[in-house]
């Protein structure tokens, strides 16, 4: 093949893509002068191929082959003086093809060069002339593509080839292993369903959404699909505990807050996420959906690197400038004589949102859009001795919005559903009060000790998290709340400790025992706001003129003692199972609340036990089979209780917390792992005789604690396959269903969509197009759901529609680093996210989905 014409193909092969992918509205210009660069340097070699008979051709005089530690050097030895040879370097499926312009052989002995087997992993070097005065060198690789780099010479042409070659993913055979089940395991030793998000898939996934929630829901089946807010993120219908490197972020305030915690650290700083699907008290409270544990990057020994990110990103379709956004990020880390540090440094600024249509997106709540966000994270490990090591970790968010737009009120006059929210210009002015923002801080000390009284390892951990959000003021007018225009201020703050100690008993079995103990405080405040001048300036002016008391502080203590035992019965047979004992302590001062009403608090405490069990069965070395049960808790949203209380509560006696949620978790499922196909498949039913759903009374103003009987169960699956080293495809699977009896009669009805997602089904297609330019294609589909509408137990009276979105993600080792472009919503899908869906009370709430957006980047290392 002429290396020109290839290269025109390519080129076409790529825009024509991107063409049909993204339509003629993606003319954006870097896009654009690519392929007016690549057109232009693909008609001057080919000009230069069909003049080469003209001009002075290269004579290449020798072939040596020269054997290196991880392949071969290859060199072409040319005349004193010659032009430099320059290779164009092709792979195509296991061969690596060079070809060269303008040159030809011209050995002592006969016309062409071939050597089988000159190294491991390479069948055979072939090198001939071609009809159009070209060299050809081919590189036959045994199993998979050989990688070459040019080696700078004065005369020859000099090849490093690398037998391994290079490919786009992980190998498929690399051991993952996870801590979020409180010890290192490998993940085909879990009898659950685990999904580990590698660093590789973290900054890939980070070229669409810098939200670590959106790369979750993206890459993790059971977790509904991205909210497109800060709102609720489930697991298999109920809500997750967050932690970050082990220190608990989630809160008692509100599952609500659940997108916000995971907003509180950078992707930039993560080395995986860990995700534990289904109930688990191995933390204790709040895990009735599973765990998703964030592990932060650590300095690697012996290497200092420093690496920069720039990015810039818009919305794709008339290119607002008001679209816009930024992000900076600069990171260090060093490891030297038992001291490693790895710090993170990174600022975003969010520009306006646009839906398909080309309107701006009003805000809905914190976290969407015209944002300024200051990210930091930072580890200092010790080795104290070659057992023990000692490290300290901090994280710091702090998320300021200064909206532009506000959304019109005069939408509402209109019949629901005759249209969604609008934009107007102008934004608002806080006077006497903070402005939105959302500030999250955490810090822990860390101990471990390997080899503690033999071969016990002990583990030791003091942490603390401080959480603070003032969110966005809100019309209750509309709702006809007499607390009339006014805003929320989120307080909480949980210090505590664990301890440890993994004893192996006899040579099969170990025991991992330990307790916990924590302390939280909450509170929140509402600002009310002077409605007569809100009205007067349009809604853009936000003059304070009261604080009152939701609920004052409140005190949450949870002390916990486990053990888990594991027990390799045989290498193919593997048992685990535990408990948990866990004591919860609140109490609550007396108050009078925002609307004056007359609230007794007082002292609770409650306690329970929780068990697990799993065993998994390795049928061979490719295949093994997982079963466990598995409890997990959580006591209701004590925040809630009192902010939806009514005039004369008693904490003591009118509301049902004597217990927690208990989830009892039914799991079986079944992995096979080969070298180019892995693949899961899991099913679950969960279930627990008391709930914590808030239903609204007559009064939409207030809401009771109900404990129904609900039950949560579906099917999850996953397939990836390496069809050759540069192409890779995948897809995964999520049908879950949840319904309750409330009124107990027996008969259970379907959940709202808030907790429940419809059926998600995820897809991709990658391939490493040439050596170090990879390019994946990946969908979203989400479908209809009605059955919670047919029950009448969704929030609103529509049916839930369905949407399907696709991303277009690229990236090229240019230079010193890597030049990414990502496209969210390639196809400028018109939507509305589920849980938007969901809370369509008014027209002014109807928000609708982003449309096509743009980021391009550029990361390097010095």
């Amino acid at each position: 093949m002429n290396v020109a014409n290839y290269l025109i193909k390519q080129k076409n092969l790529l825009f024509t893509s991107i063409v049909i992918f993204s339509s003629s509205a993606i003319a954006f210009p870097v896009l654009a002068e690519s392929s007016k660069l690549v057109e232009s340097n693909s008609q001057h070699l080919s000009n230069k191929a069909a003049d080469s008979l003209a001009q002075r051709v290269t004579q290449v005089t020798g072939v040596e082959i020269i054997q290196t530690e991880n392949g071969l050097e290859l060199v072409l030895e040319t005349v004193a003086g010659s032009e430099q040879l320059v290779p164009l370097i092709i792979p195509e499926g296991n061969n690596l093809v060079i070809d060269i312009l303008d040159a030809t052989l011209a050995l002592p002995v006969g016309d062409e060069f071939r050597e089988s087997n000159p190294a491991p992993g390479i069948n055979q070097i072939s090198v001939v002339t071609t009809e159009d005065n070209s060299i050809r060198v081919t590189i036959e690789g045994e199993s998979q593509t050989p990688s070459a780099e040019v080696i700078p010479s004065s005369q020859n042409l000099v090849l490093s080839v690398d037998s391994q070659g290079t490919t786009a993913q992980t190998e498929p055979d690399e051991e993952i292993t996870i801590t979020a089940t409180r010890k290192e395991e490998r993940t085909e030793d879990v009898p659950r369903s685990i999904t580990v998000i590698n660093q590789e898939q973290i900054e890939e996934q980070s070229r669409t959404s810098r939200d670590l929630a959106d790369i979750i829901s993206k890459t993790t089946p059971g977790v509904n699909p991205p909210t497109g807010s800060v709102r609720s993120l489930n697991v298999r219908g109920r809500p997750a505990q967050v932690l970050i490197d082990g220190i608990p972020v989630t809160s008692n305030i509100s599952n609500d807050t659940l997108v916000r915690d995971l907003r509180a650290i950078s992707p930039d700083a993560v080395e995986r996420i860990e995700v534990i699907r289904g109930p688990s008290a191995v933390y204790g409270d709040g895990a009735t959906g599973g765990v998703i544990n964030i592990i932060t990057k650590e300095a690697v020994e012996g290497e200092t690197k420093l690496t920069t990110t720039l990015e810039s990103n818009a919305a794709l379709g008339d290119l607002q400038e008001d679209s816009i956004g930024t992000f900076f990020s600069q990171s260090v880390s060093t490891a030297e004589k038992g001291i490693n540090f790895f710090g993170s440094f990174s600022t975003r600024n969010d520009g306006i949102y646009y839906d398909a249509d080309g309107d701006r997106i009003p805000f809905q709540d914190s976290g969407t859009g015209e944002a300024d966000v200051l990210q930091l994270a930072g580890t200092l490990g010790f080795e104290l001795s070659e057992n023990q090591d000692l490290q300290f970790s901090v994280t710091h968010n702090n998320e300021q919005y200064d909206y532009s737009i506000i959304s019109d009120p005069s939408v509402d006059d209109l019949p629901l559903g005759a249209t969604s929210a609008r934009a107007l210009d102008g934004g608002q002015d806080y006077i006497g009060t903070d402005s939105p923002q959302t500030i999250t801080s955490t810090a822990s000390l860390n101990y471990t000790h390997r080899k503690l009284l033999g071969n016990n390892q002990l583990d030791a951990q003091l942490f603390y998290r401080d959480f603070e959000a003032d969110l966005a003021a809100f019309d209750g007018r509309v709702f006809d709340d007499p607390l009339e225009v006014n805003n929320i201020n989120q307080l909480s703050d949980r210090w505590g400790g664990r301890l440890q100690l993994n004893t192996p008993i006899i040579e099969p079995l170990e025991v991992l025992w330990g307790v916990d103990y924590s302390k939280e405080g909450s509170e929140e405040n509402t600002v009310l706001f002077d409605p007569e001048e809100f009205d007067n300036s349009n809604g853009r002016t936000l003059r304070a003129i009261e604080e009152r008391t939701v609920y004052p502080r409140f005190d949450l203590e949870n002390l916990g003692l486990f053990a888990q035992a594991e027990w390799d019965i045989t290498p193919q047979w593997l048992l685990s199972g535990g408990l948990r004992y866990e004591r919860i302590d609140v109490s609550a001062p007396d108050f009078i609340d925002e609307l004056g009403g007359d609230i007794t608090g007082g002292e609770l405490d409650f306690d329970d036990v929780a068990f697990n069990a799993g065993l998994v069965f390795k049928a061979t070395d490719n295949i093994s089979l997982f079963t466990s049960f598995s409890q997990g808790f959580s006591i209701p949203a004590v925040s809630r209780i009192f902010r939806n209380a009514e005039d004369g509560f008693d904490l003591e006696n009118d509301v049902d917390i004597s217990q927690p949620q208990k989830v009892d978790n039914y799991e079986l499922g079944i992995r096979g792992e080969w070298q180019k196909v892995q693949f899961s498949l899991a099913g679950f039913y969960n279930e627990s005789e008391l709930g914590t759903t808030l239903v609204t009374l007559d009064d939409a103003r207030f809401a009771t604690l109900v404990r129904a009987p609900q039950r949560n169960y579906g099917v999850e699956a996953t397939l990836d396959y390496q069809i050759a080293n540069t192409w890779q495809i995948g897809s995964s699977f999520t049908w879950q269903e949840g319904e309750d009896d409330q009124d107990e009669d027996g008969e259970f009805e379907a959940l709202s969509s808030f907790d429940i997602s419809p059926i998600k089904i995820t897809a991709y297609v990658e391939n490493e197009t040439l050596p170090g330019w990879n390019n994946r294609l990946q969908l979203l589909y989400v479908s209809d759901r009605n059955r919670a509408v047919d029950d009448g137990t969704e929030f609103v009276e529509t049916p839930i529609e369905g949407y399907t979105l696709v991303d277009l993600i690229s990236s090229l080792e240019l230079g010193a680093g890597t030049l990414s472009l990502g496209i969210d919503n390639l196809f400028d899908a018109d939507y509305a996210t589920i849980i938007n869906q969901t809370e369509s009370f008014a027209n002014s709430f109807t928000f609708r989905g982003r449309g096509r957006s743009i980021r391009l980047g550029y990361q390097f290392d010095w």
